[in-house]
């Protein structure tokens, strides 16, 4: 009779081939970093985020670089790219091509700040005389809103998110959303709405009306909502009634702001001795 026989590796000599690769691993991951670390300023012209590194022993590789960024090089080049694509996802949902002419650019205003501070949520509320930038920093936070979608924009196939946000975003002034019923309903129920030129559109019991069930349906389903308007809290309450004004408030996230009293357009266009 044949006796039983198993086979048992041998423990140790697995362990010490384990400790080594881990070792070597261990080794290799120091001496990159202590490559990387070397990296102070940008190493030059770069097709991607990538740069080459050189470990002893071994070829030439690329990897991520460690101080890539907008100010970078390849940075630079990509953030231009990246605002063109914004810009042309803006033009799509109907943001009139004058705010997006110098939709990059630094100015600062109330409008801006307040539209950079606020937090996605609830109603922000821009209100003041023409030409203080209402609208301007209103298509400054949609911009904002898309770019924030995007994980991580040094890699291109993640704009597409980006792009899919676009898909629920709606901007129509409020004459537009009174005279067209279907626009009236995607603005209802749109992720993030622009409500452009809030008291511009017809002062009838229709026209008031329209306007009444577009910020109701949105304040009832907590959709983030950006209007602009040249009427004070006041006059929106006079206007569409009491409890509009009180929806515009509510939410502690919702921002109603004066932009103030200063045109810039005038500013811009006065004389300079």
């Amino acid at each position: 009779m044949l006796g039983h026989y198993s086979y048992t590796p041998h423990r140790s000599g697995i362990n010490e081939v384990i400790e080594r690769v881990m070792a070597d691993f261990e080794k290799s991951q120091r001496e990159m970093d202590a490559a990387l670390s070397t990296i102070k300023t940008c190493p030059g012209p770069c097709a991607d985020q990538t740069v080459e590194i050189s470990l002893p022993g071994k070829k030439p590789y690329r990897t991520e670089c460690p101080i890539a960024s907008r100010d970078c090089h390849y940075g630079a080049r990509l953030t231009a790219i990246l605002d063109s694509f914004l810009i042309g996802l803006m033009s799509n949902i109907g943001v009139p091509v004058r705010h997006l002419d110098n939709i990059t650019s630094s100015v600062g205003s109330v409008a801006i700040k307040s539209a950079e501070s606020w937090q996605r949520r609830g109603f922000l509320v821009l209100t003041g005389i023409p030409g203080v930038g209402k609208s301007f920093a209103a298509a400054r936070a949609i911009k904002s809103y898309l770019g924030m979608r995007i994980d991580n924009w040094f890699a291109r196939r993640n704009w597409e998110a980006a792009a899919t946000a676009a898909e629920s975003i709606v901007w129509a002034s409020a004459k537009e959303t009174v005279d067209d019923k279907l626009l009236a309903g995607r603005i209802r129920s749109c992720q993030l709405a622009a409500l452009d030129d809030l008291g511009k559109e017809d002062d009838t019991r229709t026209g008031v009306a329209a306007v009444r069930d577009v910020i109701t349906k949105r304040y009832d389903a907590k959709l983030p909502t950006i209007i602009t308007s040249e009427l004070t809290l006041l006059d929106i309450q006079n206007r569409y009634g009491r409890y509009i004004a009180e929806r515009l408030v509510e939410d502690y996230c919702s921002k109603i702001v004066d932009c103030g009293g200063e045109s810039f357009r005038l500013r811009e266009a006065a004389p300079h001795d």
